[in-house]
């Protein structure tokens, strides 16, 4: 999770617990910054902002500022650094050098301080709940913000309405902007002419605040990430409302019950999602080739494909028809239909009645209740009688060689690799504009470092049937992510994958896939549930892109 939403909702003091490895407390970076000069000429870095933008203004107000203070662009006036980018960043494109010349930096964010610190700055924390200096009060009147922008009084709003939202989360939420929320999904298009507008508007945003709006900014810039302006605002007066949680900041697609499951999140105090039980159906047979039947059999299969079934009839075939072409001999088939209710499993036992002795062993089972598809998968492992197994969904397609290449990797890899992922073809039927040149859905080895930001290998790869089954199978997850899941499990264990470098699977995107239907909608509570089964991940309230 971001900083912001991390902690928007602890004490000072917590925040700084949460931030402060031991070994650089002796630092003591996080006191009082010193007060600013009357004539202060400010150095900004993050992604190319100046005091035209209104988010440097709310953090003036959280400064110690003088009564006739003023911002000057002079190159002799007393410079001070306002830094509000990751450091990494700064670093590579030399803005901390331009810091290095200044006579104090100020940022945000506990981290970066200890950081900037580590390297030499005199870095300074600014803290969200410091007393205000009022300079977003200074000059403010809700006639000037009407003249300046066109926007009404925060009064008028908070009198007919709850909450004001900043910016838009895409058509669906621009459908059901309805009371008892406010929208502006123009938000970032507004013209900000000068400095003086910048702090109107700052101005602005604090009264709405003060007054007890909840606000929230849908699709926040990076830059508004990692400056953290809403947390600089002042908190209603007196005890606020009851429900009232400070700003949030919500990206990528939502729909006005998404945001009601968010705001009840964040008002709970945010805390970590309940750990799901996986279930265990008890599978019926309904074909079965070449099993043995209480003897052994000569040859064994030294490779399964399992094929997780549920309502995906229509795609079926095609799946099974790219394991039919398979070039590996030894292979056996295990596909589970997971309850399903649109006659699926009738569609398998008929390809199997004319195909499925062509493999070393087939077999089809069948959940009386549908349990998901961790329940499917593990099923479908728990059955197979090889030791490597290549994981395919109903609506997917293997290469050829898939199986083939993989194993023989997987053959002469070292005993802690877990999984043999190939590169994957995107096939979509869905448009899109955020990746348009991209032919590949999977592009990286595996990784851990990778990993940690989020998904980066698909479910179709090959996977050592010990390894799965000493990390306890896959494990139920909500609305998707199985996969994931699993794979921080094996890094939990010790073990790792590495890639086949070829193209061997096809991924279709299709508008009835799971991705879109379920797993981008729930991307938040995903990655706060992922997050809480492995501490280790850093992933942002934001979809995979």
């Amino acid at each position: 999770m971001r900083q912001l939403l991390r902690t928007s909702l602890l004490s000072c003091s917590q925040q700084i617990e949460a931030w402060l490895p031991v070994g650089w407390r002796r630092y003591q970076p996080l006191s009082s910054p010193p007060s600013l000069p009357e004539l202060c000429r400010l150095v900004v870095v993050g992604y190319g902002a100046t005091p035209c933008h209104w988010t440097i203004h709310a953090w003036l107000h959280r400064c110690s500022l003088p009564p006739n203070f003023q911002i000057s662009d002079c190159s002799h006036a007393y410079a001070v650094g306002l830094h509000l980018q990751p450091v990494a960043l700064s670093r590579d494109s030399g803005a901390l050098e331009q810091l290095r010349r200044v006579a104090f930096v100020l940022d945000p964010s506990i981290e970066r301080v200890l950081q900037l610190r580590e390297l030499g700055l005199r870095a300074y924390w600014l803290d969200p709940q410091a007393a205000s200096s009022g300079w977003l009060d200074r000059g403010y009147d809700d006639a000037s913000a009407s003249r300046m922008f066109g926007l009404p009084a925060p009064s008028f709003l908070r009198e007919h309405g709850h909450r004001l939202c900043l910016g838009s989360a895409g058509e669906r939420w621009e459908h059901q902007l309805q009371s008892p929320n406010w929208g502006l999904p123009g938000f970032a298009d507004m013209h900000v002419p000068d400095a003086i507008a910048a702090r109107l508007l700052a101005g602005w945003l604090n009264a709405c605040n003060r007054c007890g709006l909840q606000l929230i900014r849908l699709s926040p810039t990076d830059y508004e990430y990692h400056s953290q302006p809403f947390s600089a605002l002042d908190r209603p007066e007196g005890e606020g409302d009851e429900g009232w949680v400070p700003p949030l900041l919500i990206d990528g697609l939502i729909d006005s019950e998404g945001l009601e499951v968010e705001l009840a999140w964040a008002r709970s105090g945010q805390p970590l999602s309940p750990l799901c039980p996986t279930p265990t159906p008890q599978p019926d047979v309904l074909w079965d080739h070449g099993s043995s039947a209480g003897g052994e059999r000569l040859q064994l299969p030294t490779a399964a494909v399992c094929v997780s079934l549920y309502n995906y009839g229509d795609c079926i075939l095609s799946a099974l028809d790219s394991v039919y072409r398979q070039t590996h001999a030894g292979l056996e088939l295990i596909v589970v239909d997971d309850a399903s209710t649109d006659g699926g499993e009738q569609i398998v036992c008929r390809w199997l009645e004319e195909y499925g002795r062509r493999f070393r062993r087939a077999l089809l089972l069948r959940h009386a209740v549908n349990g998901g598809l961790a329940a499917a998968r593990n099923t479908a492992f728990a059955a197979a009688e090889a030791d490597w197994c290549f994981v395919l969904d109903a609506d997917n397609n293997l290469e050829p060689e898939a199986v083939a290449l993989c194993l023989a990797l997987a053959r002469t890899s070292p005993p802690e690799t877990a999984v043999v992922h190939p590169l994957v073809e995107l096939r979509s039927e869905v448009v899109s504009s955020e990746q348009p040149d991209r032919a590949l859905l999977t592009r990286i080895p595996w990784q851990r470092e990778a990993l940690r930001h989020g998904n980066q290998i698909d479910a179709m790869a090959l996977v050592r049937r010990s390894h799965w089954q000493a990390v306890g199978g896959f494990s139920h997850i909500p609305d998707g992510w199985e996969d994931y899941d699993f794979w921080c499990k094996l890094i939990d264990a010790g073990f790792h994958g590495i890639v086949c470098p070829q193209r061997l699977a096809i991924y279709n995107r299709h508008p009835s896939s799971m991705q879109l239907t379920s797993t981008l909608k729930s991307v938040r509570t995903l990655n706060r549930l992922l997050t809480a089964r492995h501490p280790w991940l850093q992933l942002e309230p934001r979809p995979e892109r």
